[in-house]
């Protein structure tokens, strides 16, 4: 839960760039975009996991929370500055997901 929570404060981090964000708010944001992909505890299990190239990190293993303290925007860059081009909406679109 302590990692799910380490998450949560990340997705607070991404929405604090427009404006102030509840815990609340991240965990719905999660919930509604990461978790179909990443699964509810962040372990890469969710029903889309191994449907997109790469597949989804487990955001629970030990090298990811390595990678996590050491980078701790890497969450944020993947997600919100889409460095990778088009790669979670395009598998949300592949598998008759609604993006938005």
């Amino acid at each position: 839960m302590k990692k799910l929570s380490c998450l949560l404060a990340l997705l607070l981090v991404a929405r604090t760039v427009v404006g102030k964000a509840t815990e609340q708010e991240g965990r719905v944001l999660y919930e509604t975009r990461c978790a179909i992909c990443h699964g509810l505890d962040a372990p890469g299990t969710g029903p889309l996991a191994h449907k997109s190239t790469p597949p989804a990190n487990d955001f629970t293993s030990a090298a990811f929370q390595k990678r996590l303290a050491e980078n701790p925007g890497v969450i944020v860059s993947s997600v919100v500055l889409i460095p990778n081009g088009t790669l979670i909406p395009e598998t949300l679109k592949k598998n008759g997901e609604r993006v938005s």
